[in-house]
């Protein structure tokens, strides 16, 4: 394997990331470092007198910085940044993080164990299905939002070339009670509603086949 260094020389380098549209982070002293480019030019916005430790993506613009001093976000892909909110942490020393299948946002601290958050992260989205904005790295299909949901939840997936896209919802008996997309779409990332009025209380599916890709995630429905 041969390695080509990007255009960033700083000693203080503590983590590197990439969001679903193929832009870098990386995390330094201060606060973050960004490039649109593969690396050949980068852009810093610093928001804490502190390192960050870790970098977390919810969708393309929303991100996730835990530092020494708590968890920061931005939904604007890194452009501003605002405390997260860390009532709960008996240690602010933030060196890890991670999403679980429900969206909570999990955190590992110095000394400290590891934090779930009690609310959803909300993933962003760069356009809806009539339009396309960002060109994702790979294909994904995203967790619902919100779940548990009543009645009407959210679908979120990217498509990385272009491609005849069905989504489809199913009940716990694996039959298929609608039809959300069955089109072909150009690159992008994007989001469908889905309304569940009339329907009972249960765990559901959906599931999007594009091209050779083909994910399927769970669902709940709770009145």
């Amino acid at each position: 394997m041969r390695l080509q260094i990007l255009d960033l020389a700083r000693d203080d380098l503590q983590t590197v990331a990439v969001n679903p549209l193929g832009h870098v982070f990386a995390g330094v002293y201060g606060g973050t470092f960004r490039s649109t480019d593969k690396g050949l030019t980068w852009e810093n916005v610093a928001f804490t007198n502190g390192y960050v430790y870790a970098l977390l993506f919810s969708g393309p613009q929303n991100v996730y910085a835990g530092a020494y001093n708590g968890i920061y976000a931005s939904t604007n892909e890194g452009a501003t940044w605002t405390p997260a909110g860390d009532s709960g942490l008996a240690q602010p020393v933030v060196l890890s993080m991670a999403m679980n299948d429900q969206n909570h946002l999990l955190a590992g601290t110095y000394r400290g164990g590891v934090y779930r958050s009690l609310q959803q992260a909300a993933p962003s989205i760069v356009n809806g299905v009539d339009g396309t904005a960002g060109l994702p790295v790979r294909a994904g299909l995203f967790q619902n939002y919100p779940n548990p949901f009543n009645p009407k939840t959210e679908l979120a997936f990217a498509i990385r070339n272009p491609d005849h896209v069905s989504l489809h919802i199913y009940d716990l008996l694996c039959r298929e009670i609608a039809t959300l997309l069955d089109e072909k779409l150009p690159p992008g990332t994007y989001r469908v509603s889905w309304d569940a009025a009339g329907r009972p209380s249960g765990v559901y599916y959906y599931r999007l086949i594009s091209g050779g890709f083909a994910a399927t995630k769970k669902m709940l429905l709770l009145r």
